[in-house]
């Protein structure tokens, strides 16, 4: 569900929120489902970190880019490298490798 309309959309929320708060007791779980309502349609659209696998295949961010004229350059494929370690060198990487998976 998008929103277009924020007044529209935060002014029931308002409200309701007024009124729980106004109770002696306030119902915290309605307070949380309001909280997890904005998380959900409002935050969520905003704060959400793209990749560029998102932005090249959802329409309205690809439109974005291209108006912008915003292009991402094409990466290579990962290439493997070797590397060869003498006995000492060998042992010590291993070690560290050992050290840093106990954690």
């Amino acid at each position: 569900m998008q929103i277009t309309n924020l007044q529209s959309f935060f002014g029931p929320i308002i409200r309701d929120y007024r009124e729980i708060i106004q109770q002696e007791n306030p119902d915290i779980n309605r307070i949380r489902e309001i909280y997890s309502n904005i998380r959900e349609k409002i935050i969520s659209q905003i704060t959400v970190r793209r990749t560029r696998r998102d932005l090249k295949n959802y329409p309205k961010y690809l439109d974005d880019m291209q108006s912008q004229g915003i292009q991402f350059p094409e990466l290579a494929p990962p290439k493997s490298i070797t590397y060869l370690l003498d006995t000492k060198l060998g042992k010590l990487f291993y070690h560290s490798v050992f050290l840093f998976n106990r954690r």
